[in-house]
């Protein structure tokens, strides 16, 4: 049974759409920092978060708990891309000529995930 309506599933693509601009300018840092708040989030709630999961998938709290804490290991991660992931450069690839990769957001996403 779907946990939401197929208009709430269009209201976030669009409340999606109309935040990339504006997040997308945000510098890594106030990214960063955001990241790190939604992992305090996850951790402040991980009781309740646990007792859903826990109904949900029928499991007892000790398994329940152990999906919900590998859940906020991507987050976690999340939070250590932009030191792990900075770009590349060639220098003098060439005589004169140096290479650089840059990554930038590209827009909104979506993906259906098990937890």
């Amino acid at each position: 049974m779907p946990c939401c309506t197929k208009e709430e599933v269009e209201s976030a693509i669009a409340a999606a759409y109309e935040a990339f601009p504006a997040w997308s300018q945000k510098s890594l840092s106030a990214r960063t920092q955001m990241m790190f708040k939604w992992r305090n989030v996850l951790l402040a709630h991980i009781d309740e978060l646990t007792v859903l999961c826990a109904k949900e998938l029928g499991k007892n709290l000790d398994e329940a708990r152990g999906d919900v804490l590998k859940a906020i290991e991507p987050t976690e991660h999340a939070c250590s891309l932009p030191t792990l992931m900075q770009g590349d450069a060639s220098l003098q690839v060439t005589t004169g000529f140096d290479t650089a990769t840059y990554r930038v957001p590209l827009g909104v996403v979506a993906g259906i995930v098990p937890f």
